[in-house]
């Protein structure tokens, strides 16, 4: 997710982003995994916080994302028009 593809499509994440999704991840495993174990309060906040940074990240790769796959878009559906 965070490589291009050469004359494919752009990278749709940055490595930032990856990162903290993978580390949320992480930490979904351990939550869901832990039944009887509890979740310390300060682990919960940490990935709160990460949760609030990656939402933002998330929104700003994706949408730069879409606005590079765009003019792609309209070159084949002009190509189109012309055949």
């Amino acid at each position: 997710m965070t490589q291009s593809i050469p004359g494919v499509r752009p990278a749709p994440l940055t490595k930032g982003t990856f990162l903290l999704l993978d580390a949320l991840r992480g930490f979904r495993h351990l939550f869901r995994h832990s039944y009887l174990a509890g979740v310390e309060p300060l682990l919960l906040q940490a990935n709160l916080q990460k949760a609030r940074q990656v939402h933002n990240l998330l929104h700003r790769d994706i949408s730069a994302f879409l606005d590079q796959l765009r003019p792609v878009e309209q070159k084949q559906r002009s190509q189109c028009l012309e055949a």
